[in-house]
């Protein structure tokens, strides 16, 4: 019974000792000073992902990079104002003080703000890749289709002199003998051309 007793006022000492310095902690995570530090790096990390996404021209058309760019540049207005209200702040009495009036409160809202803003670059700049990829495989997937074409139309070339050998194969015997007998009969004989010219002549003389 003793030792429970001894127990208990233990624990109650240690959980009044405690007790302070978990509502400091507490106190001091909400303190405006604490808050900036962690609005400053994210607007910090917001504004150079930006400025990295537009110079490698992933923020979609001229008119959502407008978009963003603007309201970067209200809310690094506002994040001025926030820095310097807080740095007037100089003890941890008036940290607390200006807890008390709404600081924290404003800074935290920004701190919103900014991280919606980021997310927005993010998304935006995902996209875009995506798009830019998709560009790129289709027109590799046209480039290969088109070489490919061309690559074939050589290829017909020897089927057209192997049709023509396989028919000049097929044609029958003797077939030459009488192509070169025609072509000959063709072509008119000396003694031909001298008997048309003097038919000629001797119609010339009788008119």
């Amino acid at each position: 019974m003793l030792d429970s007793e001894r127990f208990d006022l233990a624990v109650g000492i240690i959980g009044l000792l405690s007790f302070p310095i978990v509502v400091g902690t507490i106190i001091h995570t909400q303190l405006p000073c604490t808050k900036l530090r962690e609005l400053e790096a994210t607007f910090a990390e917001t504004e150079g992902l930006l400025h990295t996404s537009f110079e490698a021209g992933l923020l979609g058309p001229h008119d959502v990079a407008s978009q963003l760019h603007t309201r970067l540049d209200m809310l690094k207005q506002d994040v001025e104002d926030a820095r310097v209200e807080s740095h007037c702040a100089t003890t941890y009495a008036q940290n607390v003080k200006k807890m008390l009036t709404g600081l924290s409160r404003r800074i935290r809202s920004l701190l919103g703000e900014v991280k919606k803003l980021r997310a927005d670059i993010s998304t935006t700049s995902a996209h875009e890749k995506e798009r830019l990829r998709q560009l790129r495989t289709s027109a590799t997937c046209e480039s290969g289709h088109g070489t490919g074409q061309q690559a074939a139309l050589p290829a017909r070339e020897p089927s057209l002199s192997a049709e023509t050998g396989s028919q000049a194969s097929s044609a029958p015997p003797g077939s030459e003998n009488s192509i070169s007998t025609y072509s000959v009969s063709l072509v008119p004989t000396h003694s031909e051309h001298g008997a048309s010219e003097g038919s000629t002549g001797d119609e010339r003389a009788r008119s």
